[in-house]
């Protein structure tokens, strides 16, 4: 495609500004955050999941665009469109944030009209676009690399579920055996990066940490202001649902154990070569048995 920089990789300064920005869109009270990220452009994906009853993670939305766009603004964009406007789901609530997780996928290396089964499972993804055999009726649908890898189909079975979320309601091989010029299949690839709420709440601290060592001032923006305020409503929200965990009654599920608000000293921004500890993050809340096994990850953020 034209104008994509296929240079750019998803980062985690991606994915922390579409927790900022869903953060201060919840909050309904403050202005979104700057990115911090350069502004490409380039084709992307966001997707939400929600972790379930045992942790597994659930579909929350997944919205994005094949058109290359600048990354300030489509980021900011799908952001909330994924989250908040999937048809396919209820809006976010605001007690659901401590329990999400954000993958942004931005995509590169479009080839079009290769044969239907010139691609790798977990490499690229599909873009398919057909004709209707009944109606004419002009059908596409996508599938992003992970999607064949996670479901653990076949080539033939995802061409046949993608046909399917075409809304074709027919036999796939209506599609498939009409010969290759009664439809286009586009093949792509992406880089991806993912995080869970209490990694993006590390992922923060660890970039104030930064600015005080550098010299730089560390002000508590508008979204690490929503963030607390989004946290104790969360909180409240889940003791009026009487919200308990796997362990039993009374017990709090271990996720939301790791999403107590952290503080940012508001003196951070004061002499260059303030110490570290003037932002402040309670590891024992953070580190709950749910995340635990991430922890030597997440101590390379922050050292």
């Amino acid at each position: 495609m034209l104008g994509v920089d296929s240079a750019l990789m998803a980062s985690r300064d991606h994915v922390s500004f579409c927790f900022d920005v869903l953060a201060a869109e919840l909050s309904g009270s403050v202005p979104a955050p700057r990115p911090l990220f350069q502004n490409g452009v380039c084709p992307l994906f966001v997707t939400w999941n929600k972790a379930g009853k045992y942790g597994e993670p659930r579909l929350r939305g997944c919205i994005g665009t094949l058109e290359a766009k600048p990354l300030h603004t489509a980021m900011r964009e799908y952001s909330l469109t994924s989250a908040l406007r999937d048809r396919r789901f209820a809006p976010v609530e605001p007690s659901e944030l401590p329990h999400l997780s954000c993958t942004v996928s931005l995509l590169c290396a479009f080839e079009r009209d290769i044969d239907p089964y010139d691609w790798d499972v977990g490499t690229h993804g599909l873009l398919l676009e057909f004709r209707d055999p009944l109606t004419r009726q002009r059908r596409t649908a996508t599938f992003l690399p992970e999607v064949a890898l996670h479901q653990h189909w076949d080539r033939q079975q995802t061409l046949e579920h993608l046909i399917h979320k075409a809304g074709y309601p027919g036999d796939p091989e209506d599609v498939l055996g009409s010969g290759a010029a009664a439809f286009r299949l586009t093949r792509y690839q992406s880089t991806t990066c993912s995080l869970s709420y209490p990694e993006y709440l590390l992922y923060k601290q660890h970039l104030l940490q930064r600015q005080v060592k550098e010299g730089r001032p560390a002000h508590v923006d508008a979204a690490q202001a929503a963030q607390q305020a989004q946290l104790q409503a969360a909180e409240a929200a889940a003791k009026a649902s009487g919200e308990v965990g796997a362990g039993g009654p009374g017990r709090r599920p271990a996720e939301q154990q790791a999403q107590q608000p952290f503080r940012v000293c508001q003196e951070a921004s004061a002499a260059p070569g303030a110490p570290a500890t003037a932002v402040e993050l309670s590891w024992r809340q953070l580190l709950a048995p749910a995340v635990r096994t991430r922890r030597k990850e997440w101590t390379r953020w922050v050292e």
